[in-house]
């Protein structure tokens, strides 16, 4: 499954932390540099670190914005694990907005594309996300 970069680690530790405007900071920066570099290998995983930042300090729409544009990303570069990531990051968001079944719309059919590896953390975590949205 995906690894995060030193930035994106970065990012969520002050996250986590609770330095949501050091996150934020960081992980902004860390878009402009893949826009200044071009170098696009962690840019699904960016948005997805900024989509976790939004959806904590409470921006829903940004952190919806920010977990689609991760996953139009991934999907993009054929990055299944990331997809698989930002789609939880995003289930997880409209469960708690009462939207069970858009969460498991959108999470279903990405979980279910892998065949190997359901033993990982993330297969684990999906699979636990889309028992406790009940459909």
């Amino acid at each position: 499954m995906p690894r995060r970069s030193t930035s994106s680690s970065q990012a969520s530790s002050e996250l986590e932390s609770g330095n949501s405007d050091r996150a934020l900071a960081l992980a902004q920066e860390s878009l402009m540099m893949i826009d200044s570099t071009g170098h696009r290998m962690d840019e699904a995983l960016n948005h997805l670190v900024l989509g976790e930042i939004f959806a904590r300090i409470g921006d829903a729409a940004a952190a919806t914005a920010a977990f689609s544009k991760a996953q139009d990303v991934a999907r993009s570069q054929q990055a299944k694990g990331w997809e698989l990531r930002a789609a939880m990051g995003q289930a997880n968001l409209w469960k708690s907005q009462g939207r069970s079944r858009d969460a498991y719309a959108l999470l279903a059919p990405i979980y279910d594309w892998f065949t190997e590896g359901l033993d990982s953390k993330d297969l684990i975590e999906a699979k636990a996300l889309l028992v406790t949205l009940g459909h």
